[in-house]
């Protein structure tokens, strides 16, 4: 979908970039080199072994803030179901 819509508006990727957990699972690195590959451009991913799960860094950040006594309020709202329509009402689309 993502490269219909660049066509669209008139931009032609020259590569499909996948990093991060994503990049790490096999079943998905196969789908997105199926993909650029049906529409002619390479796939450029790191190395499993450097494609990690951010969740463990966001983890370890947040510890770290803790342990400085940097704590945010818990007094945001939670969003559990965000429709990506919205983004349009906020000129995010």
């Amino acid at each position: 979908m993502a490269f219909d819509r660049c066509r669209q508006i008139g931009v032609y990727p020259s590569a499909l970039v996948a990093s991060g957990g994503v990049a790490s699972n096999f079943t998905i690195r196969k789908r997105l080199e199926e993909t650029a590959a049906l529409h002619g451009v390479p796939l450029e991913c790191p190395p499993s072994e450097l494609c990690t799960d951010n969740g463990a860094m966001i983890a370890w950040a947040g510890w770290e803030r803790f342990r400085l006594g940097l704590v945010d309020p818990t007094t945001i709202d939670i969003i559990s179901d965000w429709p990506l329509e919205t983004l349009k009402a906020l000129g995010l689309d």
